[in-house]
């Protein structure tokens, strides 16, 4: 029975996937039963497809609610623009989880409202990596650096949270702190590698770049691709195509790259090869 009441979910998230709003909303009326997960199915596949009217009435109809009906409704109002509808709906909650806090800062932030989010993640009474990351990253897409290097100060050491402020640092030109923060770095992995090379690729110090390569513990192909870019905006076709042909696996990105460097350098026909 729970097979049958599984199979019956899948086939309801497929047809969202697909735009099938119509087949989804016949296949969950034509159910014989159904679970917490079908209506938070519903809700979820009506929010991807922007149905903000239909997910709420199918959360209004449920018979019983979960952190996960709150939080995908929450979210559907947010990615509408509908932040006074979220935040009540956040307010109204009987039960609060750190992912629903999250989603509701995320909401503020990806519609320009920073004070609003900052208030809340201040009145987060547990947060988690995905909070500092979200809160950071906010400031970093808003081009507020400071403001990120503030809470990045006051947040757990992870590697992950020191390569979204290294990666912030590079891409606003900030790359004396880059380096610092790098140098400074108890643990490293292949993206703080890879966020250097294309520190120094920016600043026009490829010997530096092709020292952080050398030292690179593992590279994959995302640290083959940038000191491949690094030697192309510096026009240094030839080094390029060398390590072009080095690069022990390459994909669409690395091959991409080097198409856009010929085309770049004013070479059209190698771009074509």
């Amino acid at each position: 029975q729970n097979w049958d009441i599984y199979r019956w979910n899948s086939t309801i998230t497929s047809c969202f996937e697909h735009g099938d709003l119509e087949f989804a909303r016949q296949t969950f009326d034509g159910m014989p039963e159904r679970n917490l997960v079908t209506w938070n199915c519903m809700i979820s596949g009506y929010v991807s497809n922007r149905k903000i009217f239909e997910a709420h009435k199918i959360f209004d109809s449920m018979p019983r609610k979960n952190v996960i009906s709150w939080t995908a409704l929450i979210n559907g109002y947010a990615r509408c623009g509908k932040l006074s509808e979220a935040h009540a709906l956040f307010d109204q909650m009987p039960e609060k989880n750190v992912i629903c806090w999250n989603t509701m800062i995320s909401g503020y932030i990806n519609n320009r409202r920073l004070k609003e989010a900052h208030i809340l993640f201040d009145n987060m009474p547990k947060r988690n990596s995905v909070s500092w990351a979200i809160i950071i990253g906010g400031y970093l897409r808003h081009e507020n650096v400071v403001e990120a290097r503030n809470l990045f100060l006051l947040a757990p050491q992870t590697v992950s949270l020191a390569n979204l402020m290294l990666s912030g640092y590079v891409k606003f030109g900030y790359f004396e702190d880059a380096c610092e923060l790098f140098d400074s770095m108890p643990q490293k992995d292949i993206a703080s590698w890879t966020i250097m090379i294309t520190c120094y690729s920016k600043c026009g110090k490829m010997e530096k770049a092709r020292h952080i390569f050398e030292l690179t513990p593992n590279k994959d192909i995302a640290a083959w691709t940038a000191i491949i870019r690094c030697y192309l905006q510096n026009g240094d076709i030839q080094t390029a195509e060398k390590l072009f042909v080095m690069m022990p696996q390459k994909d669409v990105m690395a091959c991409n790259s080097m198409i856009s460097g010929y085309i770049e350098n004013g070479m059209l026909d190698d771009a074509l090869k």
